[in-house]
């Protein structure tokens, strides 16, 4: 499903260059990333979701070259084969909790949203546990409720990879080994793989893998 190598990039204004030699995530394989503060976690999250380019080397994602395609097909391909968990969830308060769900398909034009997409929307809800919390607003709503409503807008789209970044920082130890289970449970449910970023190692129990990326990465200073 991923599969990076040779990567090499560098923030503009940044303090240091990221080095990844090579990192695969088979179909379906659930892969959690550790590793210290600094380590290039979060930006090789968003390399592999297309959001940042590396300056050399490439990243596949499901056989597409993504590393090296034009921002506008990055982007589609983003919106319609990856779901994404923020830390913050990035939920649109002023909308419903259905309509944050099928965010997805306002953004995106490459997606259609019709009666079977609002049912497998309805599903998920369902499934995690708000379904009865369709009409309402996310301000109205706990961390915990809010996290399964970023979970379910991961999926609603049936991507083959779902992408977290520490999702659970926000939530207390209760709450993220119950969300962690649930973020899981509900990937491997569509078939989807799972690379999730953490710093809490309290969470890592049911993962296929764990990657500490403080010892697979190289990191040089910007003088």
């Amino acid at each position: 499903m991923v599969h990076c190598d040779g990567l090499l990039f560098q923030y503009p204004a940044g303090e240091f260059s990221l080095r990844v030699a090579s990192f695969e995530v088979a179909e379906g394989q659930s892969v959690a990333i550790v590793g210290p503060s600094g380590c290039g976690k979060s930006t090789l999250l968003k390399l592999i979701a297309g959001i940042l380019v590396p300056a050399e080397g490439a990243i596949r994602v499901a056989d597409q070259p993504l590393s090296s395609l034009p921002l506008p097909q990055r982007q589609r391909f983003r919106a319609s084969r990856i779901g994404m968990v923020f830390q913050e969830f990035e939920l649109v308060d002023y909308l419903s909790v259905e309509d944050n769900i099928l965010l997805p398909y306002y953004l995106s034009d490459g997606l259609t949203l019709d009666g079977s997409v609002r049912e497998r929307a309805r599903t998920l809800a369902a499934a995690v546990g708000i379904g009865d919390f369709l009409p309402r607003h996310p301000r109205s709503m706990s961390q915990g409720e809010r996290q399964r409503v970023a979970i379910c807008r991961a999926l609603v789209t049936k991507p083959g990879l779902v992408l977290a970044d520490e999702p659970t920082a926000s939530l207390d130890p209760a709450n993220q080994t119950r969300s962690v289970a649930l973020l899981r449970e509900q990937s491997a449910g569509v078939g989807a793989a799972l690379v999730m970023v953490t710093h809490d190692h309290g969470t890592l129990a049911g993962f296929d893998r764990v990657v500490d990326l403080g010892s697979l990465v190289t990191i040089t200073p910007t003088v």
